[in-house]
């Protein structure tokens, strides 16, 4: 993974949360035995892999990443899937939501600078 191995436990999380919320959409109040299964797939999953980008990026920026890009992705999901309505102060919502979440990646850097990790473990 190298370098971009905080990304991408990051994403795979993200991935996760995004298949549960969607699953918890289609078990329909955990009547639909499937749904109900990978909903608890997919956070346990969501939260595995959140635990693991804890090791190299601050919470405060995991978090807000996760739930952020989660709530842009599961409302967009919903608007094309299931026809829910994406009206114009939901779209600003979306639109500050991502500004949030990018201004978040790009103090990263600045925050890794300053934040000493004493070592990094394997997965």
């Amino acid at each position: 993974m190298g370098k971009y191995k905080k990304v991408i436990l990051l994403a795979t999380a993200v991935i996760f949360e995004v298949f549960a919320t969607t699953n918890l959409k289609l078990s329909e109040g955990f009547t639909n035995p499937w749904n109900t299964v990978f909903v608890v797939i997919g956070m346990l999953g969501g939260i595995y892999f959140l635990s693991k980008t804890l090791i190299y990026i601050p919470l405060a920026i995991t978090y807000a990443v996760w739930v952020g890009a989660g709530t842009g992705i599961v409302t967009l999901i919903g608007f094309i899937a299931f026809d829910e309505v994406l009206g114009p102060v939901r779209i600003v919502g979306l639109i500050l939501v991502i500004l949030g979440v990018g201004s978040l990646g790009f103090f990263l850097k600045e925050d890794q600078e300053h934040q000493h990790v004493p070592f990094e473990r394997e997965l």
